[in-house]
C-alpha cells in the first residue's frame, strides 16, 4: 500500500485494507468520530480504491450520527494510467 502523503497541517489518516463500506465499518466510524472532535475539519476527503463502494459508503454516512450536518459530494475520478 502506498503511504498517503498530504501537505504539511493537513492530517492523513489510513484506515486499513478493509473497505469502509463492507468490512470497515467499525473502523470507519470511530477514525471519523474522532477527526470530528478533535480536530474538526471544514471538509474531509474520503479516498476509496473501488469505486464500486462508492454509494453504499455515501448511504452508510448518510445514515449515521457523527453529531454534525454532512454535506456528501460523490466525485468518481479516472484511474492513472
Amino acid at each position: 500500500m502506498t503511504p498517503l502523503q498530504a501537505p504539511q497541517g493537513v492530517a492523513s489518516i489510513a484506515l486499513g485494507a478493509a473497505c469502509p463500506c463492507c468490512v470497515g465499518g467499525v473502523a470507519l466510524r470511530v477514525s471519523l468520530t474522532r477527526v470530528l472532535r478533535e480536530r474538526r475539519p471544514r471538509s474531509i476527503l474520503l479516498l476509496l480504491a473501488d469505486a464500486r463502494h462508492l454509494e453504499p459508503l455515501a448511504r452508510r454516512l448518510a445514515a449515521q450520527s457523527f453529531g454534525v450536518a454532512l454535506a456528501l459530494q460523490l466525485e468518481r475520478a479516472e484511474p492513472v494510467r
